[in-house]
């Protein structure tokens, strides 16, 4: 990962260089362009001032000419003037003869008048139809002052270039390496984490540092670690519990079966078969109690799936499995609420164990009266009450209703029902509670957070 990031920033210095030195040739050219249209506009300037001089004043127009000469050169251009025949009539060292010579020698130096260039420019002044004189142009090669900010421009533009360069790509290598550090440092934790989970030790987490990709990955992970630590948990639990809640009814049917192969039994040999048989429910009453346990710890595993439904025809559906049952012990399971059409956001197969469980529990302890499975929606939240008329719940009982494998008196099962319950609501983000008397009943309430 860090050579892909070392490359993908040595890619974005290679681009900024090229970019540089895109950008170096454009504006050299530009200003290229500009000095040279600038040139020739300050010739034309020359040229029209002596065409100008010439019309006007005729062969008498010196101080004009002398005048075109010295703004030529303040212009950064050398001009020399010629008549018709050949002869020079004002150059730079006309304009510099009425100085002093030191000073003359000084600014012919500097401005190496005495030397033409080598690609002059060749004007001819016409007045009349005729070749009066010509101007000679060619720009100055020393140090004049428009060279000066020529060359002050293009030095300055090359350093503000390496600069912008130096800084682009000192930039990019500083952040590749933070990068480098900052992705690898958390990927690194992960995948140490991943090694102990390989090697079966589930009771490890990584921190989460960021809010981005890293922490949602990091969450992710220890989402799974944590479904992993509890189903290795629940696994060796539930195994121990299997084993014990089966050893009693094989034992009590393997007793009675010895007894009828003996013929201790065969007095008597109903009461044998009605014991055999009992433990038979009892033995398909685990066996159906483990698969509720397999189907309820298999959604812990799972995050929530929310999507929308419909509640009262999703209640119905819960309640239709216990109808036949209900029938059967005489007692009565009832729909209470008000609006048919309320649509909410859920998770329906977690509510579904959920209301399974409280259900059925309200029915397998109810012997007379009957079931109410009732529903009030408020601005906030959705309460869903499973109530009977049943046993209900004593005091001592009360604080340990939520814990997994406890059994109530008389209570039969696994002792897991509620405990799923308890887990499967704080998964959902909902507050269960209940409200029981001894002898009158219990009331157990879903309070679900609405979500739009």
């Amino acid at each position: 990962m860090r050579t892909k990031l070392f490359l993908s920033f040595a890619t974005v210095i290679i681009i900024a260089l090229i970019s540089n030195l895109i950008f170096k040739w454009l504006i050299t050219k530009d200003f290229n362009d500009y000095v040279a249209a600038n040139e020739a506009q300050n010739i034309s300037w020359v040229v029209s001032t002596v065409q100008d001089a010439y019309q006007t004043e005729g062969n008498g127009c010196e101080n004009l000419l002398y005048d075109a000469v010295h703004w030529g050169l303040m212009l950064g251009l050398y001009v020399e003037i010629l008549d018709k025949d050949g002869n020079v009539v004002m150059d730079a060292k006309s304009v510099f003869s009425g100085h002093h010579s030191v000073m003359t020698r000084n600014m012919e130096d500097i401005l190496k008048t005495g030397k033409k260039g080598e690609h002059y420019k060749d004007y001819p002044i016409m007045v009349n139809g005729s070749l009066i004189a010509s101007v000679w142009i060619w720009p100055i090669t020393g140090y004049g002052f428009p060279s000066l900010k020529e060359n002050l421009f293009k030095k300055r533009g090359k350093h503000f270039l390496l600069i912008s360069f130096l800084i682009a790509g000192g930039g990019a290598i500083m952040l590749s390496v933070l990068f480098s550090v900052f992705l690898s440092t958390p990927l690194k934790r992960l995948i140490a984490a991943t090694a102990k989970i390989g090697s079966g030790d589930f009771n490890v987490s990584i921190p989460v540092t960021t809010r981005d990709e890293i922490g949602d990955l990091a969450n992710a992970f220890n989402f799974m670690a944590s479904a992993l630590r509890r189903e290795d948990e629940q696994r060796k639990q539930i195994m121990s519990n299997i084993a014990h809640e089966l050893r009693t009814p094989l034992t009590v049917m393997r007793a009675n079966v010895e007894a009828v192969v003996d013929g201790v039994a065969v007095e008597n040999p109903g009461k044998c078969h009605t014991v055999i048989a009992l433990e038979v429910e009892r033995l398909t009453s685990i066996v159906q109690g483990i698969e509720d346990v397999a189907r309820a710890e298999e959604t812990f595993f799972r995050k929530p799936v929310y999507e929308e439904f419909t509640l009262v025809p999703f209640l119905r559906d819960i309640i239709e499995p216990f109808m036949a049952q209900a029938d059967k012990k005489g007692i009565s399971i009832v729909l209470s609420g008000s609006g048919n059409d309320i649509k909410i956001m859920g998770d329906k197969e977690k509510l579904s164990i959920i209301f399974h469980n409280l259900l059925s529990n309200a029915i397998k302890f109810t012997e007379k009266g009957g079931v109410t499975l009732s529903y009030e929606m408020s601005e906030a939240e959705l309460a869903i009450t499973v109530k009977d008329t049943g046993r209900g719940i004593s005091d001592s009982e009360k604080p340990l209703v939520y814990n997994r494998y406890y059994r109530g008196k008389q209570s039969g099962g696994m002792g897991i029902g509620l405990a799923v319950v308890k887990e499967l609501t704080d998964l959902l983000n909902a507050k269960l509670s209940f409200q029981s008397t001894e002898g009158m009943g219990t009331a157990f309430s879903v309070r679900l957070p609405l979500m739009f």
